[in-house]
């Protein structure tokens, strides 16, 4: 089991709107920072992390200049092409990872995960018997989405891409893909079918990025006898995001009682700690339930200040 991140290097694609610091250098020193602090948590419960780039030298110019951090990196080739103003640009190289992921020996189990998480606690117990058994691991957030977007809008998309023989409906996070070689060459395979459908039309979607792919490749092989298991309810890994997200989420409680949390509205508050070695767990735990409260409690301000100023504004006369 070995767990990789990309970061994929562009000064044109539009990056993650979750990001504040917009200017692609800004936030290019930001991921990076974030794969700092990952893969100082994930040393310190004993796992090996690697970062997969398109422009290696680039990256540790940037590490060398601000973190002088210990972390391995990898250069492989990306030949997927991928329009220049299409939504999470550089996420859509996933596919390129997955496709390098399915040429490693068989018996090889690589976990690719995003940059803005953190290791917690060491992997569970059913977390390592499901990587030993060989069984894919991926995450499944259906949950979250369909009350936010519609479980009809959900299944619209997905059946854009694969008809409606497929009955499976169901919405993968592309934080967490882990598997056997054999497992990302099917992935593979069914996003390669799928590419030039979601090309044309990816506008309409509603959302732009890995996860509408994954996800319906993920929904057909599952439908045709794949099996592949939700790393959530084993305590693999929890998505959180602090504020006052627009679906229901479980506590952080639960959270950090996983392997791994997620935190994709905290990606300045993850490269913030990159210096901060080594890591701790328990330390960030702690720290991260006062920032947590902080930007809650923020956002509830905020929240009743827009409310109180809806209130105050005069009606505008008809005509």
């Amino acid at each position: 089991m070995n767990f990789y991140g990309l970061l994929h290097i562009s000064d044109e694609g539009r990056h993650s709107p979750n990001l504040k610091a917009r200017s692609s250098p800004a936030a290019i020193s930001s991921y990076v920072a974030n794969a700092v602090t990952l893969a100082n948590s994930l040393r310190a419960v004993g796992c090996d992390f690697t970062v997969v780039t398109n422009d290696e030298a680039r990256l540790t110019e940037i590490n060398g200049a601000g973190l002088g951090a210990n972390v391995a990196v990898t250069e492989i080739s990306f030949g997927t092409r991928v329009p220049k103003d299409i939504l999470f640009y550089s996420a859509h190289h996933k596919v390129d990872v997955y496709r390098w992921f399915s040429t490693f020996a068989a018996d090889d189990y690589p976990v690719l995960i995003d940059l803005d998480m953190v290791a917690l606690r060491p992997p569970s117990t059913a977390f390592i018997a499901c990587v030993s058994s060989g069984i894919p691991l991926v995450y499944d957030i259906s949950d979250q989405v369909f009350p936010v977007f519609g479980e009809d809008t959900i299944a619209a998309d997905l059946e854009r891409l694969l008809g409606p023989q497929v009955p499976l409906r169901r919405w993968y996070g592309g934080e967490f893909t882990g598997g056997r070689p054999e497992f990302f060459a099917k992935l593979v395979e069914e996003i390669d079918r799928l590419w030039d459908a979601y090309i044309s039309s990816f506008a309409t979607f509603h959302h732009q990025g890995d996860e509408v792919l994954t996800s319906a490749a993920l929904c057909k092989m599952l439908s045709e006898g794949w099996s592949a298991l939700d790393a959530g309810p084993i305590g693999g890994v929890g998505r959180y995001w602090s504020g006052q997200p627009l679906h229901p989420q479980k506590p952080f409680a639960w959270v950090e009682q996983c392997f791994l949390a997620h935190l994709p509205g905290d990606k300045a508050y993850l490269a913030a700690r990159a210096h901060r070695r080594p890591f701790r767990g328990d330390v960030f735990r702690r720290e991260y339930r006062w920032h947590r409260l902080a930007v809650e409690q923020k956002s509830r301000v905020r929240s009743l200040a827009k409310l109180a100023l809806g209130r105050r504004r005069p009606a505008i006369p008809a005509g």
